[in-house]
């Protein structure tokens, strides 16, 4: 049998051991409930007749009381509803002891029953009499006290009426005074009846007394036959009166004595029998509770014993089990300790030092089979490890071949490295080789770029020239242009491919910059008969930080192709706050609020196929063959997506064939406090300044590069002067110690930097301006003295002439405009009004139909929106608020009706 149970699974053993245990708690169950059914059946039985003849006890005190005090409130009151009530109480006593005639069962409590029975019934014979004691004597007394006592006070009357008009004053005084006694025993006797109080019954008698001197004074001073007859009925009537009331005292005392004597007497006695019969209860109880608690341990020592079996009985079969299952399991964990402990950390060390370059290391797996033969899971398991260790065994052999498969691969490996490295090295020279052409091939590029550009913008500056001429020139420029757009297009991806693109964020005025971009790619739209719309959201943020010069290269970028991807229709630019929750414009607490601005440029050209959108954000790729040809080396959007992915964001796009394109991307920019936006680049040709002739030291290796800045400067009114080195520079600085030097960063001699530091270091030239220049890719930022502001090559002249202005506080002078130095106004046209500047063609529509209207405040709304597009709007905007806030429509159709005209 010890054979078969071995053979069983260890869940069958454990199943065996709990169906047992299971079945030793059963019976101990079972037997605790038919001991606790028995416990609670007596005590129910007890408890039921016991509380029943408790609550019978108790139901007759409570009628007792309710009974005694419904009597004593009639026996006060008189009150024929307290009568009722008492009857009532009184009638349960046939009900109650009827049921403890049923229900008592006792012979003590049965005495006590009687007891009660006999005090019932002597109570209400008891308070029978009481109520004819109320009823009837008491009435007949009551009425005949009241008729003596009004037929003397009547007598009285007539004898004090009649002698007073006698003039018989004597008689009717002393009647007067009987009547008064009479009143006063009258009153006494009413307040003996209202309360009992025997102090009345004195006040009664005194008063008597009284009557009886006054009434015999009355006798003495009569003289007529009829007074006497009338005191003689009064002093009779007093008499019977006093008689009357003499007897009620003495029904009162009787019902009092049986009240005090039989009535409160008997009530307490039917209590303490009803208390007797509680407490005979609760003894009862008691027994029953003693009985009760010894056969509860009885029960309890039975469950004690019988559990105490069922443990020995489970402890015997757990050991049983336990011997079947551990004793095996032992040995499995035995052998799992020892391949953990000793083969696999062996394992483990010989794979460490192959790992450090040991490869003659040699593995042996010490462990040995099990030998358990149970067919149960641990029998199993046994098998299982058994099938380890022979793999185990296994790995010792392969260990061997693979450390020497390893040695050969190492040796392979190390040949391979070799020419890995060498092949490494290669690239990374190409790669800077290419790195140095192309900031050679930049900088050589862009030298001639900026003679040719640069002049190009001088002469078309030049009005005088004929119109084919200007026109060269303009091509000439726009070709330039072009090429240097390629140029920065080409190193900006060359920085990308290195990972060395940068961004250099600083505060913008948002809407004047979103103007600039918009002035300059909306004329190249209205060139080739395109519709140019710009969106702007009134909760724009003024002031932002972002790298301007990367943000307008993203956004010229997807504007310029999709002025050339659209042959005809509009082309949109929306700039949208995405989470305008902040509020709107500026506050106080800009400068720690954050805008998600959305940037959308949309178009209703040729669009993109879907199998295209992949392939536009790669370099150097085109749409295909069959779509219309366009200038460009496909490096826009490729560099445009590189540098919002650096700023946060990912170009979006969305397109269909023949019906248009839209790219969009967010930027999350922190919001910064700004005074207005910047001063705007001069748009009209400058041709002087204000003021006193300015000297500006010219600092180029290059004849051409000085000759070009000497050219542009010089007819401006500058004084001018070249060097062509740093030591030059130097020289002439402490010479002529210039308002502003220009400098090149890459010269012979002594280089950009070093002048500018030899430079800060001179006492008397250290806070000269100084504009670093060259045509080198990258900024220079020389230490420890940096220049306060970098113009790149080719020279931008509107760039250049905005940074002369910024720096030396200058007021131009432009075309068709009198210089304050030579022109001599009145006083009174010293100050002008400022120049109207009228916004598009499309707000002025916009401010006449809402003027037409008469909707004014739609109009301060427009001027509102108006004024953030540009800020050179903002004469005109500030005019047309002040007329729109005095609902003045027809002054603001005579400003804006004669801009339509001319446009």
């Amino acid at each position: 049998m010890v054979t078969t149970f071995n053979n069983y699974k260890v869940g069958t053993k454990i199943l065996i051991g709990y169906v047992i245990a299971l079945a030793l708690m059963a019976a101990v169950i079972v037997i605790a409930m038919l001991r606790i059914y028995q416990i609670n059946d007596t005590v129910a039985n007890l408890a039921e007749g016991l509380a029943a003849e408790q609550h019978l006890a108790d139901q007759v005190v409570t009628n007792v009381w309710a009974t005694h005090f419904y009597a004593l409130q009639y026996m006060d009151q008189q009150n024929p509803a307290d009568l009722g009530r008492y009857r009532a109480e009184y009638a349960k006593f046939d009900q109650l002891l009827a049921m403890a005639d049923q229900r008592v069962s006792k012979q003590a409590r049965l005495a006590y029953l009687d007891d009660i029975k006999s005090g019932i019934q002597t109570y209400g014979d008891d308070f029978t009499d009481v109520i004819g004691l109320l009823t009837t004597r008491n009435r007949d007394l009551l009425v005949d006290l009241d008729q003596q006592g009004r037929l003397a006070e009547i007598k009285l009357e007539q004898i004090r009426a009649n002698s007073f008009f006698a003039d018989d004053t004597v008689t009717s005084y002393q009647a007067g005074n009987a009547q008064r006694a009479l009143l006063l025993m009258r009153v006494a006797a009413f307040q003996y009846l209202e309360s009992g109080d025997p102090y009345w019954i004195d006040e009664f008698n005194r008063n008597y007394e009284s009557a009886q001197t006054a009434f015999h004074k009355l006798d003495q001073a009569i003289q007529s036959q009829l007074y006497q007859e009338l005191t003689d009925d009064a002093e009779i009537a007093v008499d019977t009166y006093v008689r009357s009331f003499a007897d009620i005292q003495e029904n009162y005392t009787e019902q009092q004595d049986i009240i005090t004597n039989r009535l409160n007497v008997v009530g307490p006695n039917i209590r303490e029998a009803g208390a007797a019969i509680s407490a005979d209860v609760a003894t009862d109880f008691q027994a029953a509770a003693a009985a009760t608690q010894s056969l509860a341990t009885r029960t309890q020592w039975l469950l004690l014993v019988t559990m105490g079996l069922a443990i020995v009985a489970a402890l015997g079969l757990g050991l049983m089990i336990a011997r079947s299952i551990t004793g095996p399991l032992e040995q499995v964990t035995e052998v799992a300790h020892q391949i953990a402990d000793l083969d696999l950390r062996t394992l483990t060390s010989e794979m460490d030092a192959i790992a450090q370059g040991d490869l003659t290391r040699h593995l042996t797996i010490t462990t040995r089979a099990l030998s358990i033969r149970s067919g149960d899971e641990i029998g199993q398991m046994a098998r299982t490890f058994n099938m380890v260790i022979r793999q185990l065994q296994k790995a010792g052999t392969a260990f061997s071949d693979m450390a020497a498969n390893l040695r050969r691969l190492t040796e392979r490996n190390a040949r391979l490295f070799q020419q890995a490295q060498k092949a490494r090295q290669k690239a990374e020279a190409a790669s800077q080789a290419k790195s140095n052409f192309l900031a050679s091939m930049s900088h050589e590029l862009r030298t001639p770029l900026n003679a040719i550009l640069g002049y190009a913008q001088i002469l078309r500056r030049d009005q005088s020239l004929p119109a084919s001429h200007a026109e060269g020139l303009a091509v000439i420029q726009e070709s330039g242009q072009h090429l240097l757009t390629l140029i920065n297009d080409i190193l900006d991806l060359a920085k990308i491919e290195a990972g060395k693109l940068s961004l250099h964020p600083t505060v913008v005025h948002l809407p004047t910059f979103l103007d600039s971009v918009v002035g300059m790619m909306k004329l190249r739209a209205q060139e080739k008969g395109l519709q140019f719309v710009y969106e702007p959201d009134l909760n724009l943020p003024y002031g932002v930080e972002v790298d301007e010069k990367r943000l307008r290269q993203v956004l010229i970028n997807l504007l310029s192709n999709a002025i050339k991807f659209t042959p005809g229709g509009t082309v949109t630019l929306q700039a949208k706050v995405v989470d305008p929750s902040n509020g709107i414009g500026r506050s106080a607490l800009a400068e720690y609020l954050t805008r998600r601005i959305r940037f959308m440029v949309s178009d209703t050209g040729i669009g993109i196929e879907p199998d295209q959108l992949e392939l536009i954000f790669q370099p150097f790729e085109q749409l295909t063959p069959g779509a219309p040809a366009v200038e460009g080396a496909g490096l826009g959007l490729p560099i445009s997506q590189q540098l919002v992915r650096a700023m946060g964001s990912e170009i979006q796009v969305e397109s269909e064939a023949e019906q248009g394109s839209a790219f969009w991307f967010e930027l999350l920019l922190p919001v910064i406090e700004v005074d207005g936006p910047a001063d705007p680049v001069p748009t009209r040709p400058v041709i002087g300044y204000d003021g006193p002739p300015r000297k500006i030291l010219i600092v180029d290796d290059k004849t051409y590069n000085l000759a070009l800045l000497v050219n542009f400067l010089k007819p401006l009114g500058f004084e001018t002067t070249t060097a062509r080195n740093g030591e030059e520079a130097i020289t002439q600085a402490l010479q002529l110690h210039p308002d502003l030097i220009i400098l090149d960063m890459l010269m012979p001699v002594k280089s950009g930097p070093e002048t500018i530091e030899a430079i800060r270091c001179q006492p008397e030239i250290n806070s000269t301006i100084i504009i670093g220049t060259s045509a080198s890719v990258n900024r220079y930022a020389p230490a420890p003295a940096a220049y306060d502001d970098f113009l790149p090559k080719p020279v931008d002249f509107d760039r250049l002439t905005e940074l002369l202005g910024r720096h030396l506080q200058l007021t131009w002078r432009f075309e068709d405009e009198p210089s304050q130095q030579t022109t001599d106004l009145p006083a009174d046209q010293s100050s002008q009004t400022p120049e109207l500047i009228p916004p598009p063609v499309e707000e002025l529509n916009a401010l006449y139909d809402l003027a037409m209207k008469g909707n004014m405040p739609g109009v301060y709304k427009r001027a509102v929106v108006i004024e953030q597009m540009s800020r050179r709007y903002h004469a005109f905007t500030q005019q047309l608020k002040t007329l729109a806030k005095a609902f003045d429509e027809e002054s603001v159709l005579a400003l804006v009706t004669p801009y339509l005209k001319k446009m």
